[in-house]
């Protein structure tokens, strides 16, 4: 029974040990003491206190936070500089895409227009009356000559009516930049510095001025059509 009774003490011992256990149980395990060294030598090492040097104690701490400190400090840095990176990405983007004016769009062209020529065209599809379908394009020409004075300013005004936003895509050099429309304009441009520039307009908002592909607003694309069907010269197929 003593190693059960030495269980049941052990037990005991940490009420005992803080002294509130009854009188009477606190006599039973000071009779069991007696005649137990093995939980007298319990109750000693219960007794006995456990604590690291001070010196070396403040010593590994000083060093944890030291070395967290420096993690911390490492982690910041790489955080500060994804953000600066992911930043700079999208003021760049912003910049890039950012709405332009005519002039703006045209470049450093400070003389005036000499010579503008422009075309339309779009495809159409019809059934006849024994159900077969023609599909083919339908098409308006302004020539040089013809766009001279009133078509001219016409044209020049529609553009300069209109913003102009460059599109991401162009940064992507395995894009094909189609516009993803049959139906364009097609206007050409020339400067008195002998400066050139070509514009497709889509009727989907697309333009592309170089090899450059920009939006725009759909409208710019029926002005600019009513305009060349005005002064120009439709096309027979």
């Amino acid at each position: 029974m003593k190693e059960t009774n030495c269980d049941v003490i052990r037990d005991l011992l940490p009420l005992y040990e803080d002294n509130v256990v009854s009188e009477e149980t606190a006599q039973m395990v000071r009779e069991h003491l007696k005649d137990c060294p093995e939980c007298r030598e319990e109750l000693r090492k219960m007794r006995t206190p456990i604590s690291l040097p001070p010196d070396e104690d403040e010593e590994a701490v000083k060093r944890f936070l030291e070395h967290r400190a420096e993690i911390r400090k490492k982690q910041n840095v790489k955080i500060a500089w994804f953000l600066a990176v992911v930043g700079s990405i999208a003021l760049l983007c912003l910049w890039y895409v950012w709405p332009r004016g005519w002039n703006t769009l045209t470049g450093p062209v400070t003389d005036e227009v000499v010579s503008l020529s422009g075309a339309v065209i779009e495809l159409y599809h019809q059934t006849s009356a024994n159900g077969e379908v023609d599909i083919g394009f339908h098409s308006w020409l302004i020539q040089w000559e013809e766009a001279e004075g009133p078509a001219t300013e016409a044209i020049l005004e529609v553009f300069q009516n209109h913003s102009y936003r460059k599109s991401l895509r162009n940064l992507n050099p395995w894009d094909d930049r189609g516009t993803g429309t049959a139906n364009c304009v097609l206007i050409d441009i020339i400067w008195s510095d002998e400066t050139y520039r070509s514009f497709s307009v889509g009727d989907n908002g697309q333009m592309f001025c170089g090899e450059n592909l920009y939006y725009t607003d759909e409208n710019l694309y029926q002005e600019l059509t009513q305009i060349i069907q005005e002064y120009g010269t439709f096309q027979e197929d």
